[in-house]
């Protein structure tokens, strides 16, 4: 699909849902709402990331009348469940630090590297040795929820930067205007969010024989390919 054909096919689900189109809503959250519920989730958690949804969309209808379409319907959905995010952050009074860029997951990984006995770096040594190419590592199970747990424990912004960026493909600056940051904020926490899940894939694929490292696939390929 060409952006031209995009572009008609969201102005007409727009009209759709201007017009109370029942069939129209129903493409719309078909659409978005699981990216709104991964956006949601990355700054509030899995325990209101629903409640967030549903205030969100009750957002999205009141003021779809005053979208001016000077970006995409998602850029200006997305930005909408950021806002409904952190005003609930403000009233739950559960207030992050996002300012702290440290990664619990990584210095976990850490603590298990160290300790080979452990259960679960022996599972991962095991099913490790068959693992040879890189699309031996895209169909591995295990490898895919390393990668899924990694992006669930990055800070906040790291999480949501990294979501819209290499999971939704979304350009710099629709990941500017959805999350209110400046460009070089999104570089930084792009780039330590990547190192964090750098880290954790070089961590899993350490102590086998054969392993051939990930240099056919840039990382954000890896985690687009993964999610």
């Amino acid at each position: 699909m060409n952006d031209q054909t995009k572009t008609d096919s969201e102005g007409a689900l727009i009209e759709g849902m201007l017009n109370n189109n029942e069939p129209a809503f129903r493409d719309a959250i078909k659409q978005y709402n699981p990216t709104m519920l991964s956006m949601a989730r990355s700054i509030v958690g899995d325990a209101i990331a629903e409640e967030v949804v549903q205030d969100a969309w009750l957002s999205v209808l009141k003021a779809l009348p005053t979208f001016q379409r000077r970006c995409k319907l998602k850029t200006w959905i997305l930005q909408i469940v950021c806002n409904a995010a952190k005003t609930r952050l403000r009233h739950e009074k559960r207030f992050i630090s996002f300012s702290d860029m440290g990664s619990r997951f990584a210095m976990a990984l850490h603590d298990d590297s160290s300790n080979t006995g452990s259960k679960g770096q022996a599972t991962l040594s095991v099913c490790q040795r068959h693992l040879n190419t890189p699309d031996e590592l895209l169909a591995s199970m295990e490898l895919h929820e390393v990668l899924r747990q990694t992006i669930n424990t990055l800070p906040p912004l790291q999480q949501a930067v990294l979501k819209l960026r290499d999971i939704e493909g979304m350009t710099t600056p629709e990941v500017k205007e959805v999350l209110t940051l400046t460009e070089g904020n999104i570089r930084v926490l792009l780039h330590r969010a990547r190192l964090t899940i750098k880290h954790a894939l070089d961590v899993y694929q350490t102590g086998h024989m054969n392993t051939t490292r990930l240099t056919s696939l840039s990382l954000s390929e890896f985690i687009f390919k993964m999610a």
